[in-house]
């Protein structure tokens, strides 16, 4: 990041003479960026400096190198320098001629930009005050530039983004004046995509691709994020950001070993930027298949890795690692340094460390169930799960798990009776005041049952359920998806 940075610094301002040119260098920069070779988009970049010092593209497409540069690398350490630089390549891209669109639009994005770095920093309050800056200046720029097909990606964005905000944030959203729509943010979104986009937006039509897809992947049908993400990330064997969205999309949907052969065929030249997080992915995928070497991927995730996403769960799935190996020390080992990253441990980690006293073979079946389940290996998840003896269950809580995995098998494998079954078990073995998530996201998964099925007021039933388990972990996004869902069957 240091080096954009310095290059930017250099970068001669001709005071009411900018102009933005798309050029080949910048074209080639944005297809490197987007790949994460960084050090080929920067030297890029320099090169069109030089050819052309007065191209104000190159102030912007830095800032989008050194955005990309944090998002993967998630040192935050480096997002003070990042506010730093972004004044100067604001008030560099004001220069931008006024009859050009990518005057309001790079200002746009590097508030964008901005304001989801803070999001990962978790400074809520001055993120959404940066998504409005941005919101309202691509707002501008559409009624100045009705035509500008990027445009649509950004309001697309936001008008989703916002129409799936939390309960508990909306008041954020009305000191900042801001309002959203799910379905219209999707529309133009698809609009977007399904536009003639030349290679001249290669990082916008990037962006579009993975906010659909990840909208979709939520909110959504998961097979239609999983054949969308198929179709966007061809070029994954080149490009380590299609790695990172194909892994990920697949981890999801039940397609664990397309997500292992990406991240392990993924290229790993110096050219690249280091992407640790992708040895945290294949750890995951490798752990839900019960690989012997799924451990390796998370030590060498959590000796590199310079943020604190994802190592408070790499951390623990080292745990249970070595609980299926029956490794009690190193079990132990690795609580211990789980507790750097729990300033508010949930109530999976406190159960984990209640269960390390009772390591019986009933919490190892129900835990390799769960691992199963994740990576969509439904049929070896049931027989695994019916190795359980139920009258075996020593606690409440064992016993809840086991209704609750149960359930979530037979959902999969389109079992759907007997699996509203056990989620009413579920319902009815859990108080209001439940610490756990079993009990909402069996309310949860019931309406998308029924609503499967075609009986909406039932559905709607179980989705206004969610709600009322306020003290259970995870309440916020499954709250989100049941707003959601609500609103649709309206």
């Amino acid at each position: 990041m240091a080096i954009t940075i310095l290059l930017l610094f250099c970068c001669p301002i001709f005071a009411g003479n900018g102009v933005f040119i798309i050029s080949n260098n910048c074209i080639e920069a944005q297809k490197n960026i987007g790949a994460l070779k960084l050090k080929k988009a920067n030297q890029l970049l320099l090169a069109e400096q030089k050819t052309n010092p007065n191209n104000l593209a190159v102030a912007y497409y830095q800032s989008c190198s050194d955005f990309y540069d944090l998002i993967t690398s998630q040192n935050l350490n480096e997002l003070k320098t990042f506010e730093e630089a972004k004044d100067l390549r604001l008030a560099t891209v004001k220069l931008i001629k006024p009859e050009s669109p990518f005057l309001l639009y790079t200002q746009s994005e590097i508030h964008l930009q901005s304001a989801l770095l803070k999001v990962f920093k978790a400074d809520y309050v001055s993120a959404m005050f940066e998504f409005k800056n941005s919101y309202n200046l691509i707002k501008q720029n559409q009624k100045k530039f009705p035509s500008f097909k990027p445009n649509l990606k950004s309001i697309g964005l936001f008008k989703a983004l916002l129409g799936t905000t939390p309960k508990s944030y909306k008041w954020m959203l009305n000191v900042a004046g801001l309002d959203g729509d799910y379905m219209a943010g999707m529309a133009l979104l698809k609009q977007y995509l399904n536009a003639e986009i030349g290679p001249e937006h290669y990082l916008d039509f990037q962006a579009a691709q993975f906010y659909y897809t990840i909208f979709e992947l939520n909110f959504g049908d998961k097979n239609t994020a999983w054949e969308f993400c198929k179709t966007a990330t061809l070029d994954h064997s080149t490009n380590l950001m299609s790695v990172y969205l194909r892994s990920f999309v697949g981890s999801k949907t039940a397609h664990n070993e397309d997500a292992i052969k990406t991240l392990e065929t993924r290229p790993k030249s110096e050219d690249f930027q280091p992407f640790y997080a992708l040895e945290y992915f294949l750890g995951f995928c490798k752990l839900n298949r019960l690989d012997e070497d799924a451990d390796i991927h998370f030590k060498i995730f959590v000796s590199h890795f310079k943020g604190k996403m994802f190592m408070k769960d790499a951390y623990k799935r080292l745990q249970w690692f070595y609980l299926l190996k029956g490794d009690l020390a190193k079990v132990s080992a690795y609580g211990w340094m789980l507790k750097k990253y729990q300033s508010n441990p949930n109530e999976e980690e406190k159960q984990l460390a209640t269960d390390l006293n009772q390591t019986t073979s009933t919490n190892l079946i129900l835990l390799k169930s769960k691992f199963l389940f994740d990576g969509g290996y439904y049929t070896k998840a049931e027989e695994t799960i019916k190795q359980q003896n139920q009258n075996l269950l020593k606690t409440p809580y064992q016993n809840l798990e086991y209704q609750y995995r149960y359930a979530r098998i037979l959902q999969e494998l389109g079992k759907l009776n007997k699996a509203i079954e056990h989620f009413g078990k579920v319902v009815n073995l859990s108080p209001q005041n439940t610490p756990y998530y079993f009990a909402p996201n069996s309310c949860l998964q019931m309406g998308y049952i029924y609503k499967k099925l075609g009986f909406n007021l039932i559905a709607k039933q179980h989705f206004n359920n969610v709600g009322k388990y306020s003290k259970a972990e995870y309440i916020q996004s499954l709250e989100v998806k049941a707003e959601h869902e609500i609103e649709l069957l309206k």
